[in-house]
């Protein structure tokens, strides 16, 4: 018998979605335009999609502010950590 997964598309979040998602509503139109968007975007594609982050997004959601870097830490804490690897420098010549 076989037997069908379903592989979910990963989503990559960077450190400006997870601070949209958990900041205070802004009373900036835009601002609060882009919290409303990554709220819907979180509660509606969270099941869909597998959000994942970087070491990153990781050590710069802990910047700033105690509580609302507790707060960020936590909405993240489920999520995927991507490996990170080191960048390969390639020399070329001309000739």
């Amino acid at each position: 018998m076989l037997i069908y997964t379903t592989i979910k598309p990963r989503v990559y979040v960077e450190a400006t979605v997870v601070s949209y998602l958990v900041a205070r509503p802004s009373n900036n139109p835009i601002s609060g335009s882009r919290q409303r968007a990554t709220r819907r975007l979180w509660q509606n594609y969270a099941d869909r999609f597998e959000f994942v982050i970087s070491e990153l997004v990781r050590t710069e959601i802990q910047r700033g502010d105690a509580t609302a870097a507790q707060q960020r830490i936590e909405t993240i804490s489920s999520l995927t950590v991507l490996e990170s690897r080191p960048r390969q420098m390639y020399l070329y010549k001309n000739f």
